[in-house]
């Protein structure tokens, strides 16, 4: 049966899934390298300020030293060409010298059409587009066509695009330089977003509650919660969004329990939904781009309520990225109860049929074999006396054996002939086969059939049935 092939089959593959699932998983993971270290480029990002007031992150082009087999083309170059509409000047010879090349640039995507993917977009040094920012100047940014198709767009996180740039000042349809873009590749393509809830499940220290702050949102003195001040001095795990950074050396940040742009959309952080992150000494930051983040340090509760508005009521020190968590976590690929419900409906779908259980596949065997035995009798009856041979073989096929009496010559019509059918469920053999009786004896042939069996024999005379008999 094919369930054995699968089962045969799908058995050691099961067991290799098993081993990836429960073993592979306890290897350390290999260290995510970002697409800047890829295309040999140490790019930094740093928070700026418009003179608008509006904060942005941009990419520091001062740090970008090793350019590899790609030139790279800065916006620092693009900015020299001071373009007036009215008159406008020519394009000044280093950046004529690129156009009609294929170049690199480093900066962020500001979408021209909606999607997830998309084709067509604005290259910027800075965010300063976002969140109704002040509109960039034409020499600040790139029209941007991809010729390969639509790419991931990237709201926050630079990118690297690698295209045929030109000078073709089109004032007029928005842009005096363009792109062909041949590739995309995210900044830290390979850091994925954290996983708030993932990443805290298991932690050995405590995960510390919002909810304490909003407790203090009353007017007079405050009452602090006892599961607040039991945290004080203590290590604790903080997960949450990044909603502000506060500076970069040390770096100081805000984690904020709801997502905020910075600008305009999303709640807005306050002393009761959020905290101060100070990052420990020689630790990694997170990511300028990064928009969620979990961190361990040490909880300092602030009870001089004189200075929250400055400091703040809870603020987390000597923190470190990420969340330690117990050794004896289990950690796998799959859930355990997708794993256990995958593997019972592939033995039970497939296994049930080959249960060897005697009593019921002799249930099932007989009542099949019944309503065969049954359907075929019917068939044989409905070859009535008078009809052709040609309704047996429509209705039956070719018998078992055809039985010829050459002894029989009556009405001068030639011999008679007797056409055996059997059964073929309840029939090893053709039991008929070598039988040669001298007359067509109905009753005898039905005896040679076997008592019990299923059968049938025609008496056929001059291509009609003569007559029939069905046991």
């Amino acid at each position: 049966m094919w369930q054995k092939k699968v089962l045969r089959r799908g058995t050691p593959a099961i067991v290799v899934l098993l081993f990836i699932n429960h073993f592979l998983v306890v290897l350390p993971p290999a260290k995510p390298r970002a697409s800047s270290e890829k295309a040999g480029l140490a790019i930094r990002v740093k928070g700026e300020q418009s003179a608008s007031g509006h904060k942005t992150i941009g990419v520091d082009e001062a740090s970008l030293t090793d350019e590899g087999a790609i030139p790279l083309l800065r916006f620092s170059s693009l900015q020299t060409w001071e373009y007036n509409v009215v008159a406008p000047p020519s394009c000044p010879a280093p950046i004529q010298a690129f156009s009609g090349r294929v170049v690199k640039v480093i900066g962020f995507m500001y979408p021209l059409e909606e999607g997830t993917k998309i084709k067509s977009f604005c290259l910027l040094r800075t965010t300063q587009t976002c969140c109704y920012g002040p509109r960039p100047e034409y020499n600040q940014y790139l029209f941007v066509q991809m010729t390969t198709g639509p790419v991931p767009f990237e709201r926050v996180r630079p990118v690297i695009v690698t295209g045929k740039f030109f000078v073709d000042p089109k004032p007029d349809e928005g842009y005096i330089y363009r792109m062909e873009g041949q590739s995309l590749e995210a900044v830290g393509g390979d850091e994925p977003e954290v996983d708030l809830e993932a990443a805290t499940r298991g932690a050995t220290a405590a995960v510390f509650e919002f909810s304490l702050l909003r407790r203090l949102d009353a007017p007079g003195p405050p009452s602090y919660p006892a599961g607040l001040t039991e945290l004080d001095g203590k290590q604790v795990v903080v997960k949450g969004y990044i909603a502000g950074w506060l500076s970069e050396n040390p770096a100081r940040m805000i984690v904020a329990e709801q997502w905020f742009d910075g600008c305009c959309q999303g709640t807005p952080p306050t002393i009761f939904n959020s905290v101060v992150v100070r990052m420990r000494e020689g630790a990694t930051p997170p990511a300028r781009w990064a928009q969620t983040g979990v961190f361990t340090g040490t909880l300092k509760l602030n009870r001089e309520k004189s200075e929250w508005p400055k400091r703040g009521i809870v603020s987390i020190t000597d923190a470190v990225k990420g969340c330690p968590v117990a050794e004896t976590s289990v950690r796998t690929l799959i859930p355990f109860s997708v794993e256990a419900a995958a593997i019972c409906t592939f033995y039970v779908l497939l296994g049930w049929p080959l249960l060897r259980v005697r009593s019921l596949k002799k249930t099932f065997r007989n009542a099949s074999s019944m309503l065969q035995a049954s359907a075929f009798r019917a068939l044989c009856r409905k070859c009535r006396t008078g009809a052709g041979e040609d309704l047996l073989r429509e209705l039956l096929g070719e018998p078992h054996a055809v039985l010829n009496d050459s002894t029989a010559q009556s009405d001068g019509q030639g011999p008679e002939t007797a056409w055996v059918y059997i059964y073929e469920e309840q029939v090893g053999e053709h039991i008929l086969v070598n039988a040669t009786p001298k007359t067509l004896q109905f009753d005898r042939l039905a005896e040679l059939a076997g008592t019990g069996r299923c059968g049938a024999i025609f008496r056929v005379k001059n291509g009609r049935i003569a007559a029939s008999k069905v046991w």
